[in-house]
């Protein structure tokens, strides 16, 4: 396995913020500064996750997006024991692309603190979804 140094993690998570004068632009080329999740790419993620552990991820209190961590921990291990490995992918994609991909501080934030719970739900499991990214 690679090690994960910062510079990998910086290149992974892109949190700088777009260019002076410049619109921020979603990974899905809206430019309204929106995370787009009504969309229904990820099918597995969204019925695995309710809407509300969702819509608190990105809260601006830390102690409710740390609490639903929690949840997207239980959630994740869930689905390791029951070997649902695709539902698994899609929630680490819809954290990763709706998420910390967004232009909003507190959804990178609730993405970043919603990777490090379901790398916790995936314990020993985690080297294969990581090796996916890095």
């Amino acid at each position: 396995m690679k090690s994960v140094t910062r510079t990998n993690l910086l290149s992974f998570v892109s949190l700088r913020s777009p260019a002076s004068g410049a619109k921020p632009v979603n990974h899905d080329g809206n430019s309204d500064g929106v995370v787009a999740r009504s969309r229904n790419r990820d099918g597995g993620a969204l019925s695995a996750i309710p809407a509300a552990v969702l819509r608190n991820l990105s809260d601006k209190l830390y102690e409710k997006r740390n609490n639903v961590a929690l949840e997207v921990e239980g959630i994740v291990k869930n689905l390791t024991a029951a070997g649902d490995h695709d539902k698994i992918t899609a929630v680490i994609k819809l954290l990763t692309h709706e998420y910390t991909y967004s232009p909003q501080a507190n959804h990178r934030k609730g993405g970043l603190i919603g990777l490090a719970a379901a790398t916790v739900g995936l314990s020993s499991e985690a080297v294969q979804h990581l090796e996916a990214y890095f």
